[in-house]
């Protein structure tokens, strides 16, 4: 849980060498690291799973807790398609793009920007986009 995730960040950083045993000390440091980014995750994952298979009505939710939680190959599924039928779609391409430039496939994400340059109107979001 989240809650669990702070304690061990919380923990990591609160952790303070005693004595000598400065190995010790760098174990619980982190261990406790890894815990709390392996609970994040956890929480991260499940409010994906939690929405569901993405609809119309809540497909950006969707794909803004799949960014959150680093999954960018379910964002790419699910919002390729979407934003070929409808390229005018500044959120869908944001989205779309920002994923692509996660996954290391910048042709695609300057793609989908030319394409939302030419068919939409970029906002501020897509041009540092781009700018990355």
């Amino acid at each position: 849980s989240d809650v669990l995730a702070g304690v061990n960040l919380r923990r990591a950083f609160a952790t303070i060498g005693r004595d000598s045993d400065r190995t010790g000390t760098l174990n619980t440091i982190r261990n406790s690291f890894t815990r709390a980014v392996t609970a994040r995750k956890q929480v991260l994952d499940r409010a994906v799973d939690r929405i569901g298979t993405p609809t119309d009505a809540n497909v950006l939710e969707f794909a803004d807790a799949a960014l959150r939680a680093q999954r960018f190959s379910l964002v790419i599924n699910e919002l390729s398609g979407r934003y070929e039928r409808d390229n005018s779609n500044v959120a869908f391409a944001n989205r779309l793009a920002f994923a692509y430039l996660q996954t290391g496939r910048y042709s695609e994400a300057v793609r989908v920007f030319t394409t939302l340059k030419r068919y939409g109107k970029p906002d501020a979001y897509s041009y540092a986009l781009l700018g990355v």
